[in-house]
């Protein structure tokens, strides 16, 4: 959510339907002076100072809650680590069956799509995970 300057004028009010809308984007918005806002859920206005209070409280609160969440999840993560596990998709291809795949490449009658085929992965995977590989060329 943006807010544009231009449109917004002087003595003019901003309207959120509720608001978590603006608390959760609350560091992008600087309202010039004498513009206010109003939220059409809560009744909380900004024209003056008892609304203003309410809302930068609510906005304080909104970003207490935001670092707790990001702490508790980093210190979950590193629970997680500290337990042996890893995070993230498991592999599609295995290193045996990289090996495989390099060894499928170097014959020039071999095309990666058909190696994708078989091994059940994109034509992006193969060249992801085993890069280019150059045919060799047979002595004649």
């Amino acid at each position: 959510m943006h807010f544009r300057y231009a449109a917004i004028h002087r003595r003019t009010s901003v309207f959120l339907p509720k608001r978590n809308a603006l608390t959760r984007f609350f560091s992008q918005l600087c309202l010039p002076p004498r513009v206010g806002f109003e939220s059409l859920t809560e009744k909380i206005e900004t024209s003056s100072a008892s609304g203003k209070l309410i809302f930068h409280v609510f906005a304080s609160l909104a970003e207490f809650e935001r670092n707790l969440i990001r702490e508790r999840t980093r210190a979950g993560l590193d629970a997680a680590r500290a337990r042996g596990r890893i995070g993230g998709r498991t592999p599609k291809l295995d290193e045996r069956q990289v090996r495989e795949i390099r060894a499928m490449l170097r014959d020039p009658q071999v095309n990666v799509s058909d190696v994708a085929r078989r091994y059940g992965v994109s034509r992006t995977t193969i060249y992801t995970w085993v890069g280019v590989v150059k045919p060799e060329r047979s002595a004649e």
